[in-house]
């Protein structure tokens, strides 16, 4: 289950933005099940019933270091950034699938703080 969800997750950003992963120098993709991403998911106050997610490496012009999108259970994404020294840096819940690309190259590639990618999709 949690291959097909992090298939869905890159075949989405990919049909809103086929260059997306290129420009954010993204790497190294992994599916995302287990208890350690929920537990993760949970430390940060996202939503509950996480169903999986996608994992991968950034290299972008403002933010270098992880990224996790998770499934949760009102079908919509969480996305989580930390940087190469494991500090989370950016959490964001309840994110619609169309509103992927917007989310992460606002934050990777235009350096916006939390409060102004919410601001702007409100």
């Amino acid at each position: 289950m949690s291959k097909e969800i992090a298939e869905t997750i890159m075949f989405q950003i990919k049909t809103l933005d086929k260059w997306a992963f290129a420009a954010f120098g993204a790497k190294n993709f992994r599916a995302m099940g287990g208890d350690k991403y929920r537990a993760a998911a949970q430390f940060n106050g996202l939503c509950g019933g996480y169903l999986g997610g996608l994992y991968f490496k950034v290299n972008g012009i403002t933010f270098k270091g992880d990224i996790m999108i998770t499934l949760n259970g009102s079908d919509l994404y969480d996305i989580q950034a930390y940087s190469n020294k494991g500090v989370l840096t950016c959490c964001l819940s309840d994110v619609y699938a169309e509103d992927l690309v917007y989310f992460l190259d606002g934050f990777i590639e235009k350096g916006m703080t939390k409060d102004e990618l919410e601001g702007e999709v409100a």
